[in-house]
């Protein structure tokens, strides 16, 4: 991302604008030297998603637990499928419908890391899902003919979560760029 902003040449834009939450401290130490930086002042992408803190706020505590989906980490998650070594692809949050790290991910990890590293690594790479009771897609009528609930059905079913679809709103994103 910093050489991206670097590339920007000076006077060519009025900002440069991020569309990241700042969840993971990604952004942390990025650096604008002539253009302002705008950043949304969100946790994570689920609140440019739903349209406020305050809802994202009431979201976490009525369910606790809840992975979201958005069409585009669905679509993310078939592009990166297709592009990543079967171990990568394993551990990646939009491989969340993977049940197990299947045979080949696992022949992988070993040949890198040894038996014992392997297993360390499969154990602790999938403590994320272990908190998680639903996932709810968060729905925009512009993606709704993709019919991701249904991926997002079999991915939950897989998991042993209950699903929910959320009515999106992309309202503070709208704010942030006008």
């Amino acid at each position: 991302i910093q050489r991206r902003i670097d590339a920007v040449p000076a006077g060519k834009y009025d900002a440069i604008l991020l569309g990241y939450g700042l969840c993971g401290n990604l952004l942390k130490g990025l650096r604008a030297r002539h253009t302002p930086l705008v950043i949304p002042r969100a946790h994570d992408c689920i609140t440019l998603l739903l349209g406020s803190k305050e809802r994202y706020q009431e979201r976490q505590a009525e369910r606790v637990g809840s992975y979201y989906y958005s069409s585009g980490w669905l679509e993310c998650r078939q592009r990166r499928g297709a592009d990543s070594s079967p171990a990568a692809a394993a551990f990646q949050p939009m491989r969340a419908d993977a049940p197990q790290v299947d045979e080949a991910a696992r022949a992988e990890l070993i040949r890198k890391y040894g038996d014992d590293g392997a297993t360390y690594l499969l154990a602790t790479m999938s403590e994320w899902t272990q908190h998680y009771t639903h996932g709810a897609l968060i729905e925009f009528d512009f993606a709704r003919a993709r019919r991701l609930g249904e991926q997002v059905r079999e991915i939950c079913q897989r998991r042993g979560w209950e699903d929910e679809e959320v009515r999106g709103d992309l309202g503070l994103l709208q704010r942030w760029v006008n």
